[in-house]
This record gives structure tokens, C-alpha cells and sequence, in this order.
């Protein structure tokens, strides 16, 4: 039974690395975009993000721009349900 019990503890331990390397990595595009990227005329552009991600379809239903508030409300608050 203590077998069991340790392999389950060791996959939900596997699991949670893995969704919190999954958020740094996210964390980190976003700091990077928010810092360097810049379109022609110099604004912000936070349409690579969601390419990067392949996610402007998912995006687009739920805002109109993205803009980093809305890029960053969609990534912290709508994103569930990716794999």
C-alpha cells in the first residue's frame, strides 16, 4: 500500500513541476515582450505573443486588441482548458 501511496505522490509532484515550468515560461515571454518587443512605429506589439502560443483564434473571442492589459488578462484569468 506504501507503494501506491508514494507513486501517486511522485506523478502529482512530476505534474506540478511540470504546470510550474509551464508558467515561468509564460512569465518570461510576457516579461520579454513587455520589455523589447516593439512594432514599425515603436508601440507595443503583443500580437507575437499569441502567435508564439497559436492562440489568436481563442484570443479574439474574448477581446477586440491586444493590448498588454488584455494580452495579460487573457493569459492570467481565461486560459484554462490548453493541454
Amino acid at each position: 500500500m506504501a507503494d501506491i501511496l508514494l507513486a501517486r505522490s511522485a506523478e502529482c509532484m512530476f505534474w506540478l513541476a511540470r504546470y510550474v515550468e509551464r508558467a515561468e515560461n509564460l512569465a518570461r515571454i510576457l516579461d520579454v515582450d513587455a520589455t523589447f518587443a516593439r512594432n514599425q512605429r515603436g508601440d507595443q506589439d503583443w500580437l507575437p505573443v499569441l502567435q508564439l502560443n497559436a492562440d489568436e483564434t481563442r484570443f479574439a473571442e474574448a477581446h477586440d486588441a491586444p493590448t498588454a492589459e488584455s494580452v495579460l488578462h487573457f493569459y492570467l484569468l481565461i486560459r484554462p482548458g490548453r493541454s
